[in-house]
Formats: structure tokens, sequence, C-alpha cells
């Protein structure tokens, strides 16, 4: 090993790190698939690779989105097999919405969660993986594979689109 270079992380290490990740994993896959089935298929293909790749995780970017990353190029390779993907769902498998968020599932959440299903591949991972996961343009570059600048890019025309689906002026509204 050269100087400055990272150690592999021990085996037991990453098996404890696949279990902590694995719940929100699966609801990534959810949330990309839009099919709890396909999901659950994206995962495991994601596990296998895990399996054979674990020495090549070195620590110098978070489990999550080396994982993450994985869990999305594993969908990549199921879409262009050609396994079509359904609407896409924003709530984690199993879980009961609290009173406050079924308010919420309105007819303009239900018309947004539309317009993201027809959104292209690459605008759709963009918007689940920031606006449904919450994460930084930055993390969101590195768990897709583009850079911050496209991820930038890809969420404003995202945004605009999805404005524009449900009749807000995205110049005048205020974040």
């Amino acid at each position: 090993m050269r100087p400055g270079e990272r150690q592999p992380i021990d085996r037991r290490v990453i098996d404890q790190l696949v279990l902590e990740h694995l719940p929100p994993a699966l609801a990534f896959a959810t949330r990309l698939t839009g099919n709890a089935a396909a999901a659950e298929e994206v995962v495991q293909e994601a596990l296998v690779r895990v399996l054979r790749r674990w020495r090549t995780y070195r620590g110098e970017s978070p489990f999550r989105t080396w994982f993450f990353r994985i869990v999305v190029n594993a969908h990549r390779d199921q879409h262009r097999r050609g396994r079509p993907e359904q609407a896409l769902a924003f709530d984690a498998p199993g879980a009961e919405p609290e009173p406050a968020e079924a308010a919420q599932s309105s007819e303009l959440a239900e018309h947004v969660r539309a317009e993201i299903d027809r959104l292209p591949p690459r605008q759709r991972e963009v918007a689940v993986t920031c606006l449904a996961e919450g994460a930084s343009p930055s993390e969101a570059a590195e768990i897709l594979g583009i850079t911050e600048s496209n991820v930038n890019t890809t969420l404003h025309a995202v945004r605009k689109r999805l404005a524009a689906a449900v009749g807000i002026d995205p110049v005048t509204r205020h974040a």
C-alpha cells in the first residue's frame, strides 16, 4: 500500500453498514422503481454487487453514498433490461402515513407524483435522490455518478417542470 492510500474496510464492518443502510436503500429503490417487487430485485442485485466488491470500499465517501450508487447502477441495469416501472412511491414500504401526511396526500401531491413518473430516467433519479431522499447536490452527484453542476442543472429543470405542471410560477415563488 502506498503512503496516503486508505486501507480496505473489514468485512464485519461492511456487513454492519449494510444492515444499517438496508431499509433506507430499499425505500430509495422503491422510490426509483415505483414498485416494491422491482425495488427488492434492485436491492438484491445491489447486495450481490456489494458482496463481490466490498473490498473496494475504502471509506473515502460515506457508506450510504457508495451503497446508494450501487443501488442506482443496479436500477439502471434493470431499466436497460426493459423491466417496466410503475408509479413513483414516496412512502417507505409498509409505512403507515401520519394523519398530517395523509392530509398532504391531496390531489396536488398525486399530480406531482404523476409528473415525476413522466420524467426521463436521469431527471427522475435526480428528483428522487434530491427531493425524496433529501441528498445534497454534491451527495447526489456522487451517488448518481454525475457532476454537481449536472445535478443542479437537472434539478432546476425538474423544479421548473413540476412548477409548470401544478401552475406555480417558479420565478416568483420563494423557497
